[in-house]
C-alpha cells in the first residue's frame, strides 16, 4: 500500500510540474508572439473560420511552425503554396491563409496571402475574406507543418477552463489529502507510541 501511494504522490507531482512549465512556458512566449504560445518554435492553434475551407474546416487543429520567410513557396500554376498563419491588423486576429506571393525590398518581407472560400461566413462583412491580404513580414507567424482533427479536438479540450481544472485539480487535492491524512496518521501513531 505504501509502494502505491508514493508512486501516485510521484505520478501527480509530475502532472502537477509539466502542467506548471507548460503554463509558464505559454504565458512568457505568448507576450511576444500576438497571444499565440511557442513551443521550442512551434505553434498549435485551432481553425475558427470557414475562410479556408474545405482545405482547413473549422475546428481543424494545425501545427505552425516559423520557417524563413525566403524559403516559403507561394501559390503558382504548378504548386499550391504553402499555407501560413500571421497576425492580421485588418481583422485584428491570428489568419491562416494561402500564401499567393513574396516580396523583399531592403531586406523587408511583404507577403500577399488569400482565403480559399468565396462562400465564407466572413464574406459580406465591409471586406471579404476571400479578398488578397498584403501583410508585413514582421506579422508573419510560420507556415502550417501538420493538420488534425484530432488534434484540434484535444487542444480545444486541454485548453478549456473546465478541463484544466479538472487536469490539474484532481492531482493536486490528491496530494492535499494525502498530506492532511498523513499529518493526521503520524500524530495517531505518535498518541499510539505514548500510550505504551
Amino acid at each position: 500500500m505504501k509502494v502505491i501511494k508514493k508512486t501516485l504522490n510521484v505520478v501527480f507531482i509530475l502532472i502537477l510540474a509539466v502542467a506548471a512549465a507548460i503554463f509558464l512556458l505559454s504565458v512568457i512566449t505568448a507576450r511576444s508572439n500576438h497571444g499565440v504560445p511557442n513551443y521550442f518554435g512551434y505553434q498549435i492553434m485551432v481553425v475558427k473560420t470557414d475562410s479556408m475551407a474545405p482545405t482547413l474546416p473549422v475546428g481543424t487543429g494545425i501545427v505552425v511552425k516559423k520557417e524563413p520567410i525566403a524559403d516559403l513557396k507561394p501559390k503558382s500554376e504548378t504548386a499550391s503554396g504553402d499555407i501560413i498563419s500571421y497576425y492580421s491588423p485588418r481583422y485584428k486576429a491570428i489568419v491562416t491563409h494561402r500564401l499567393i506571393g513574396v516580396s523583399e525590398t531592403d531586406g523587408q518581407y511583404t507577403l500577399q496571402t488569400i482565403g480559399e472560400n468565396a462562400n465564407s461566413e466572413q464574406c459580406g462583412q465591409t471586406v471579404c475574406i476571400y479578398t488578397p491580404e498584403t501583410v508585413s513580414g514582421q506579422n508573419y507567424m510560420g507556415k502550417v507543418v501538420t493538420v488534425s482533427d484530432p488534434l484540434g479536438g484535444f487542444f480545444r479540450f486541454i485548453t478549456h477552463p473546465l478541463s484544466m481544472g479538472f487536469l490539474i485539480g484532481i492531482p493536486a487535492a490528491y496530494l492535499v489529502i494525502s498530506l492532511i491524512y498523513d499529518i493526521f496518521k503520524s500524530k495517531d501513531d505518535s498518541k499510539e507510541e505514548q500510550s505504551q
